[in-house]
């Protein structure tokens, strides 16, 4: 297993932790995961206060950031289960956010965050979300995470975005005077705005099918690391075929042929799990 190796002669030297937390998150022990998750967490913020050269701070943030990955994928899995899958949809953008972090800053190969790359955006197709909400503010100025002064004057010398230290610059709205509008969009840098965020959407079935999965010990949350997706129209069994001037079956109170009159087939979707195993 390529584990992060930051830090690696005072942390996780052999990866045990690592590979323990994997194996509780594969084997759906989600809470034993979290907690694993959250303890190693702990440790590395105590490890913080400890270091000082910039190249240490920058190696614990990475590794916090690879157990905070460890953590959202333990949730977003836990979620699932539960047929939370609002909820989920929040961990899979916080892993995702994490993974885009540790992409960004670690430039050494590694099979976890590989693999974590290739599972994530796949599972992210599988949601019905399409349109998101975006608010736009009217502030007076944006402070610097870091030193504090405005971000966009001389004083600051930090890039937003970038790493110093062990944190990550960003812009704090300060004095925040309005909200300027809010848009309906498909592709938004925030997807956890969903405007329709109902669990009980059908496409769901998808998440469904991969708790069975798991529970006939055919696949496991580490199984896979890419999927294959099948779109294709099938007769619906519910539809019933009426005279087009009669009240539509539905129960929505219109005629036959301005309602349900076109419905008698329904999109199905497949989906294949593939590619290998995390540990393979």
């Amino acid at each position: 297993m390529n584990s992060i190796n930051a830090l690696k002669d005072k942390f996780d030297s052999d990866e045990s932790r690592t590979i323990s937390i994997l194996r509780a998150i594969d084997s759906r022990k989600y809470d034993i995961a979290k907690d694993k998750a959250k303890s190693t967490i702990e440790e590395i913020e105590n490890l913080k206060k400890e270091l000082k050269s910039e190249g240490d701070l920058n190696a614990a943030y990475l590794t916090n950031s690879f157990y905070e990955l460890l953590l959202r994928v333990s949730l977003f899995w836990q979620h699932i289960e539960r047929e939370s899958y609002y909820q989920s949809w929040w961990a899979l953008q916080d892993g995702l956010d994490h993974l885009r972090q540790l992409k960004k800053f670690y430039l050494a190969k590694n099979k976890a965050l590989s693999f974590f790359e290739n599972q994530l955006i796949e599972l992210e197709k599988l949601y019905p979300y399409k349109l998101f909400s975006s608010p736009g503010f009217i502030v007076e100025s944006f402070q610097c995470s870091i030193c504090k002064n405005d971000i966009d004057s001389d004083f600051c010398s930090h890039m937003k975005g970038e790493l110093y230290s062990g944190e990550i610059a960003y812009a704090v709205a300060q004095e925040i005077k309005d909200i300027d509008h809010f848009a309906f969009v498909t592709n938004p840098t925030n997807k956890r705005l969903v405007i329709d965020n109902n669990d009980n959407h059908i496409q769901f079935n998808l998440f469904k099918e991969v708790v069975e999965h798991f529970n006939s010990n055919n696949l496991s949350p580490l199984g896979f690391s890419t999927l294959k997706r099948y779109e294709f129209m099938r007769p619906d069994e519910d539809w019933v075929k009426l005279p087009r001037n009669s009240e539509c079956y539905c129960g929505s109170g219109k005629k036959f042929k301005k309602c349900c009159i076109g419905n008698s087939q329904k999109k199905q979707i497949h989906v294949d799990f593939m590619g290998h195993h995390i540990f393979a």
